[in-house]
């Protein structure tokens, strides 16, 4: 009984590190059961998930491998490796989709108060190059966790990587499906969530940007001050009729770029 007592407390404590990791809209899918061996279960239940946004689940494996990677990363400080074993279940099933264990003699990895500095920002590109010494250092611990580093100064493909980004913003911000899902996920109180119906709707930190009105005004403000291009769906019609290469056809998917809510053009999927 101790032992598992001695197991569940160190999961725990290892827990309370890899929860820092990245997950998507920052629904945290897993959860950790203790077995009887020492060994923990990695579940990912059906209501931590995001049907709407995220209907094949790729985007929720992302942030579980970002997990188990955190888990390691904890338990290498504590001179512990991780091991882990698939199991076929898939995010969503009640089966764990991975069984997770510990034993002496981690390997060297990041260092574990990166877990806790680790943030996301949201602040503009400024267009500045990254340092070259700074390139080389992560091209260095890359190459010592066997992976290998790649980064481009290609004007153009840097440029169409940040427009991509700008553009999903828009997108999240624009698209009612995409923005009803992430507002389920919110927790506010009485006062803020009356406060949050009309002055902190998503679209409102426009206003910043001298922009104000009604969604559709706003989204059209920013884009006219080059805050990007609205992004909208193509139809499956529209796909088929401008499929970008011969016999792209029923494989072609909605994927946006124009600058008007009417423009759109596919890409092959």
């Amino acid at each position: 009984m101790a032992t598992a007592i001695d197991a569940a407390a160190r999961w725990r404590e290892l827990l309370e590190d890899a929860r820092w990791a990245p997950s998507p809209h920052n629904v945290q899918p897993w959860r950790l059961r203790c077995d009887a061996d020492g060994g923990a279960a990695l579940l990912c239940p059906p209501d931590r998930l995001l049907p709407d946004t995220d209907p094949a689940g790729l985007f929720t494996a992302v942030g579980i491998g970002c997990f188990i990677e955190s888990l390691a990363v904890a338990a290498a400080a504590q001179d512990l490796s991780l091991t882990v074993r698939r199991t076929g279940a898939n995010p969503g099933d009640v089966e764990p989709v991975a069984l997770l264990a510990l034993a002496p003699g981690g390997r060297d990895r990041l260092e574990r108060a990166f877990l806790h500095r680790r943030r996301t920002s949201r602040l503009p590109y400024d267009g500045r190059p990254v340092d070259l010494g700074l390139l080389e250092e992560l091209e260095r611990i890359a190459s010592g966790f066997g992976h290998r580093w790649t980064a481009t100064d290609d004007r153009e493909l840097v440029d169409w990587v940040v427009a991509l980004n700008r553009e999903t913003l828009f997108l999240d911000m624009a698209d009612p499906v995409a923005r009803g899902e992430v507002g389920r996920w919110l927790r506010f109180s009485a006062a803020e969530a009356a406060r949050v119906a009309t002055a902190s709707h998503p679209l409102s930190s426009a206003s910043r940007a001298g922009c104000s009105g009604s969604s559709s005004a706003v989204i059209d403000c920013w884009r006219s001050r080059g805050f990007g291009t609205l992004r909208t769906r193509c139809t499956a019609e529209q796909c088929e009729e401008r499929a970008p290469s011969p016999g792209c056809g029923a494989r072609s998917r909605p994927w946006t770029t124009g600058s008007s809510r009417d423009a759109c053009s596919c890409a092959c999927g």
